[in-house]
């Protein structure tokens, strides 16, 4: 897991924060700097500032809410109330951004991450009280242990307006990734189809998920991939869907792994798909493109629009070719998602200045280099020249699994693949060796490192300054 994610919750130490510790005890301090941290779980793009506790008389309730009318920071307000003190906890959160140049400038936030905010707010305030009026509420670690699935279930719900009680499907689908049919790690599939396209094929009498997780045979007949139960939005069944179209349909601008595309983008027109992996993930797609992920025990929702933004601009302070920059980083991220979710890892480097090169990759790595073996430089005449965002995806991220980096100049042409990259004797010992080549890679371009675990970082200058 990221450190983005293990960054502990930030308070300004203060009277009112003293009293909040002595008024709900350890066991709700646990649970607070728990759901605390949920925003930057779910918003892996975003920053919160520190957490301040104030008393104050009067009404007082939960909320989020803009600073202003642009729309570029949420003020988090949660209200703890009792019946002889009340506390307000709150703090402000926005998109993260670059220390300085065009990617200083903050971003819109959109109406999606302001639900996630106001449902986190106004969760917590109505599951944390003071210790003597906590009699009675749900234990506060059971709640914690699921917090963030509660969000995203209830989000989807509500965003999408589904009838469909996501909270229990997401359950089901946890459970079902502790199983096996005949010796295999279960996988699965469900097209949940918007109101305006359902039709008469929808079955009154059998509904998910009541009907179909405790049936044995149904666990197992659809994959998620090219097959998937097709459903209404409250949940009854409409059949079993092939997903392959007759037509390829990849758009442009929808971001998934390569291997669920036919789910992805069967994904559209009001339509949304969940797919259970067989390393026990769970994928929501929506739009065409995949939005929220359940791995490793972490949900996230994936904004990729401003991951690229903030990709973009970190290249664009590196001059890379304006011409070129988007397509790019795109190229460079589709790559990263599809290795990310292949749980192989992979190094990719976008080089600010091409003769940068032989500083850190080693003679005989690169496309070209003399003394390559035959069969490399058979291989070379294939690649040499491809762009990254004209490969095919499938090549690219094959490229990804070799053991090394797979190199580009600031134009998106590719340099080398599998190569060694020099690093640093300085590291500290308990650094891995992709993190150590990310780290020293970075000093000459952006590195995006992609750990066996499927966590995605990017890299600038020896530090990471995003984290997925």
């Amino acid at each position: 897991m990221s450190s983005t994610v293990n960054k502990p919750v930030q308070f300004r130490q203060s009277k009112g924060l003293r009293q909040l510790q002595s008024a709900i005890g350890e066991e709700g301090m646990a649970f607070l700097e728990v759901a605390l941290a949920s925003p930057q779980r779910l918003l892996p793009h975003t920053r919160t500032s520190q957490w301040a506790v104030r008393t104050p008389k009067g009404s007082i309730r939960s909320r989020a809410s803009w600073r202003s009318a642009d729309r570029r920071v949420i003020n988090l307000a949660i209200a703890i109330v009792g019946k002889n003190d009340q506390f307000m906890i709150s703090a402000d959160l926005e998109r993260m951004s670059a220390a300085d140049g065009v990617a200083q400038i903050a971003r819109t936030l959109d109406p999606r991450e302001f639900d996630i905010c106001q449902r986190v707010t106004s969760k917590v305030g109505r599951v944390l009280r003071p210790t003597k009026q906590r009699s009675g509420v749900e234990s506060l670690k059971a709640i914690q242990a699921h917090f963030d699935e509660h969000i995203v279930a209830a989000h989807l719900r509500s965003f999408l307006g589904l009838g469909l009680d996501l909270g229990r499907v997401f359950v089901e689908l946890r459970q079902l990734a502790e199983q096996s049919y005949e010796n295999k790690s279960i996988t699965y599939g469900l097209l949940i189809q918007a109101p305006t396209n359902v039709d008469d094929r929808a079955n009154e009498h059998l509904k998910f998920p009541s009907d179909f997780f405790d049936k044995k045979r149904y666990r197992a007949l659809s994959d998620g991939f090219r097959t998937a139960f097709e459903i209404t939005s409250d949940g009854r069944l409409m059949g079993l869907r092939d997903l392959r179209p007759e037509q390829q349909t990849r758009r442009a601008h929808h971001y998934y792994p390569e291997w669920c595309e036919f789910l992805a983008e069967a994904s559209v027109n009001g339509a949304c798909g969940i797919s259970l992996t067989r390393q026990g993930d769970i994928l929501f797609f929506e739009g065409g493109s995949l939005r929220f992920t359940y791995r490793v025990g972490r949900w996230q929702y994936w904004n990729h629009r401003h991951i690229c933004d903030l990709f973009i601009n970190r290249a664009r302070a590196q001059h890379v070719s304006p011409q070129h920059l988007g397509r790019v980083v795109r190229g460079i991220y589709r790559v990263a998602l599809n290795a990310s979710f292949r749980r192989g890892g992979a190094l990719f480097v976008l080089l600010r200045n091409r003769n940068s090169l032989r500083k850190m990759v080693v003679l005989g790595d690169a496309i070209g280099d003399s003394g390559r073996e035959k069969v490399h430089e058979a291989f070379d005449q294939t690649l040499s020249g491809q762009l990254i965002h004209n490969m095919p995806l499938v090549l690219a991220t094959e490229l990804s699994s070799l053991d090394g980096g797979v190199v580009f100049d600031n134009r998106g042409r590719l340099l080398a693949y599998g190569a060694v990259l020099k690093t640093s004797r300085s590291f500290n010992s308990s650094e891995g060796s992709r993190t150590k080549a990310a780290i020293s890679a970075s000093h000459f371009g952006i590195a995006v490192k992609v750990s066996s675990d499927g966590d995605i970082g990017l890299w600038e200058e020896g530090k990471p300054f995003l984290e997925l």
